[in-house]
């Protein structure tokens, strides 16, 4: 296993199209691009595009890390797109990108609760820029266990029978990438 920053970047990621709204938010009420706090929520929306790349590029040259996963079932995992639609909007529809606190309360509250409930798979930088799909995985432990587990990978996957083909290391608990 990787550790808890691979969690934590994932997670920043994945509210980063946040940053884009607030972004916009403040052009309407500025209307000038070139303003630092519109240009500085692009900027870090650009770093947290970026950020992913040398991260998974990492998990590929450990070797060492893969681990062998024997699957029962197999679903697609995007359950969670209306929460993220929501956090999106929020800044358009709101006066949190005019209040520092509250904008920073917000943000942060995003964020932990994404940790907290294990939702950072889901995750549309990875989606769209990397090109990764994500799926739940009943992963056999033993014959009298499994454990559910979110398998992040760029094939379109059908069958159980496809995990054992495939380099995974376990980036995160509960959290498969295929190397």
């Amino acid at each position: 296993m990787l550790n808890k920053f691979f969690r934590g970047v994932l997670t920043t990621t994945s509210i980063s199209p946040m940053f884009i709204g607030i972004a916009i938010k403040k052009y309407n009420e500025i209307g000038k691009f070139n303003d630092p706090s519109v240009y500085g929520w692009i900027a870090l929306f650009i770093v947290m595009v970026l950020v992913p790349f040398p991260l998974i590029r990492y998990a590929k040259r450990k070797p060492e890390l893969v681990k062998e996963v024997r699957a029962q079932s197999i679903e697609p995992a995007d359950q969670e797109i209306a929460g993220f639609l929501v956090a999106y909007v929020l800044p358009l529809i709101t006066d949190i990108p005019k209040n520092k606190a509250l904008l920073l309360f917000t943000v942060l509250f995003v964020w932990i609760a994404v940790i907290i409930t294990h939702s950072y798979h889901f995750n549309p930088i990875l989606s769209i820029v990397y090109r990764y799909k994500f799926y739940k995985v009943d992963e056999i432990i033993n014959e009298n266990c499994t454990r559910k587990s979110i398998l992040i990978t760029k094939k379109a996957l059908l069958n159980c029978e496809e995990i054992k083909e495939m380099n995974l290391v376990e980036i995160s608990e509960n959290m498969l990438l295929e190397v």
